[in-house]
Parts: C-alpha cells; sequence; structure tokens
C-alpha cells in the first residue's frame, strides 16, 4: 500500500524533479562507497606507515643486538686466546682452510689463505675482525680457476 503511494507520488513530479530524484538516489550511494573506500585507504596507509615503524625498530634493536654479540665474542675471543697467532690459527682450523699462514713482512703482519667460498672469506675475515687486537688494514682476493687467493694486511692492536 505505501509503495502503490510512492509511486503515484513519483509520477505525480515533472520530469526534472524526478530527474533530481534520480541523481540523489545514484549519488547518494556512491558518497556511502567513496567516503567507506577513503576510511580504507587511510586504515591501509596507517598500518603501513605502523609497520614500517615496527620493522624500522626491530632491525634497530637487531642491529644492536648483532653488535653486541659481536662484542661478547670479540671479549671471549681475547679470553680464550690471549696470544693472538693462536686465536687466528684456531678460527682458521674452524673455517677448515688448511693453507692458512700467518707471516710478517718488512714489519708488516698478514696471513693468506684459499677458498673456493667468497661467503666462507667474508665470514672469516669477519670473525677475525671481530678480536680487539686486530685491525683488518687491506684484504686482496686473487681469483683463479676454482677458489681464491686471499691476502689479508693487519695491524696488531696493543
Amino acid at each position: 500500500m505505501n509503495l502503490n503511494k510512492l509511486l503515484i507520488s513519483f509520477r505525480s513530479l515533472e520530469s526534472r524533479e524526478k530527474l533530481l530524484l534520480k541523481v540523489v538516489f545514484a549519488l547518494v550511494p556512491l558518497l556511502f562507497f567513496g567516503t567507506y573506500y577513503l576510511q580504507l585507504s587511510d586504515s591501509i596507509n596507517n598500518n603501513t606507515r605502523n609497520a614500517t615503524l615496527a620493522k624500522s625498530n626491530f632491525e634497530y634493536v637487531q642491529s644492536k643486538a648483532l653488535n653486541f654479540q659481536a662484542y661478547a665474542e670479540s671479549q671471549e675471543a681475547l679470553l680464550s686466546f690471549p696470544e693472538l697467532n693462536s686465536f687466528m690459527i684456531n678460527e682458521s682450523q674452524t673455517f677448515k682452510f688448511n693453507d692458512f699462514r700467518l707471516a710478517e713482512e718488512s714489519g708488516t703482519n698478514i696471513f693468506y689463505f684459499t677458498s673456493a667460498s667468497v661467503e666462507k672469506i667474508s665470514r672469516f675475515v669477519e670473525k677475525i675482525s671481530t678480536h680487539p687486537a686486530i685491525s683488518i688494514v687491506s684484504i686482496a682476493l686473487s681469483p683463479s680457476e676454482n677458489s681464491y687467493a686471499v691476502k689479508v694486511v693487519f695491524l696488531k692492536k696493543q
């Protein structure tokens, strides 16, 4: 019954009033969807910003933890191997470098070794450099067919 009255009153309107009502009824849902989309977009942006901030905080804490771990390992190495050469030889054995050599050439401290893995070389040099009595001066890599010959110049700190 009410729908019939609504239909009769709509038919009694002039054509411009009918057009205006059609436009209003078409725009109202679009306005609601647009508002919903903007709120959703804003929420996504906020969540993305929060996730980026949380990631940044995590990376900061992780880097501090890794720094502390490296410091603790260097102190442990200093206590375990007060003699620098024994520390370096032990680490070379840990990384399974059979041809590790320590040398002193014209007052310069050098160690040599070969490895097929650049990652292994990097980890070894990083591990050696954590010792508080060692300061790496230069690293030279010479590639060959199956491996890399490495020459590391270092200073002994007192």
